[in-house]
């Protein structure tokens, strides 16, 4: 799965990567944040997409969960 990691800017901004942009984060995007996570999608996303994407992202942070700890990050 891709990962990306981005750095507020000075001004406590964050900025979208392009394939992000090109992949429709580019005009209007929600978030919906808890405690340790945020969802962030296009605005206007049918939620029932949403959803699917993110129940895969889950899948995938689980079976990071679960792999043996070898001091590699996938970033």
């Amino acid at each position: 799965m891709v990962r990306f990691r981005q750095r507020l800017d000075r001004n406590r901004k964050i900025y979208i990567p392009k394939p992000l942009r090109e992949a429709g984060f580019n005009t209007v995007i929600e978030i919906i944040p808890d405690t340790h996570a945020a969802a962030i999608y296009p605005a206007g996303a049918d939620l029932r997409e949403v959803v699917q994407s993110l129940e895969i992202i889950l899948q995938d942070l689980k079976l990071q969960v679960k792999a043996p700890q070898d001091g590699g990050c996938r970033q």
